[in-house]
């Protein structure tokens, strides 16, 4: 993608999507964008045990591998294997970052940015001939939400990826709950697809993922519950607030 918007841009050579190759990666950066994000960024997810008076931090995904620990920092920890692998994973988390969750969703926008007026003016759902390998990415939404898919893709990514910045699972419920009914309402709201069942499907999917949430939402009271304990305030004030 890259190579061929230098291609266009800066040399006017072809199309960003010509050819059956381009169509072909579309498709697949399109399917594995949530779950390859979901794998990068859980390398940011830390668990804590606490060791007498010291906290002890590890990586979720491999708890072979430690973060630091508080309260003793000496050389030998800050130079140890186990946290200049830690280091070096995070290092290339932040580079993936930068290809995956950000570069994808750049990278479809350029695409449809390229074709922006032939997408609006277009008569037929999927663009006719000229945008046939990439009219999948548009044809549901109207021609005038042609951006419409790249604002998808970050609703995907923000209800997986994103959610593992937060390290307690209430509060990664409670932000999917937001998420998740936000959208909800914008897609109510302007009616984006070509056809108007399409609205009303997409409406009713978006209050079974608000569902589902709450179901989460359920569980996870039902666990404070019988601990008999909220690990802060903010928990019973987010609850509190979902519940209303």
């Amino acid at each position: 993608i890259t190579y061929k918007l230098i291609m266009v841009r800066m040399m006017g050579k072809g199309s960003m999507t010509e050819g059956r190759g381009i169509a072909f990666l579309l498709i697949v950066m399109f399917f594995i964008l949530p779950t390859t994000s979901t794998v990068i960024c859980s390398a940011f997810q830390k668990v804590y045990f606490f060791n007498g008076d010291e906290q002890e931090c590890f990586m979720t995904v491999d708890m072979s591998i430690s973060c630091y620990k508080e309260g003793s920092w000496d050389a030998e920890l800050k130079e140890g294997t186990n946290t200049k692998y830690y280091n070096a994973i995070l290092t290339f988390a932040f580079c993936m970052v930068l290809v995956y969750p950000i570069g994808i969703p750049l990278s479809f926008y350029l695409v449809l940015r390229q074709h922006r007026d032939e997408i609006v003016a277009r008569k037929e759902r999927a663009g006719g001939l000229k945008l046939d390998t990439i009219g999948w990415i548009f044809r549901a939404y109207a021609p005038e939400y042609w951006w419409l898919a790249i604002v998808d893709l970050i609703r995907r990514l923000l209800l997986s990826s994103v959610l593992l910045a937060f390290q307690k699972i209430s509060h990664q419920i409670l932000v999917a709950l937001v998420i998740s009914l936000l959208f909800v309402t914008i897609y109510r709201e302007i009616g984006p697809y070509w056809d108007a069942s399409s609205d009303v499907v997409s409406y009713l999917c978006g209050w079974q993922i608000v569902i589902c949430v709450l179901a989460l939402l359920l569980m996870d009271i039902q666990r404070i519950d019988r601990t008999e304990t909220f690990d802060t305030g903010e928990e019973l004030i987010g609850y509190s607030l979902a519940a209303a």
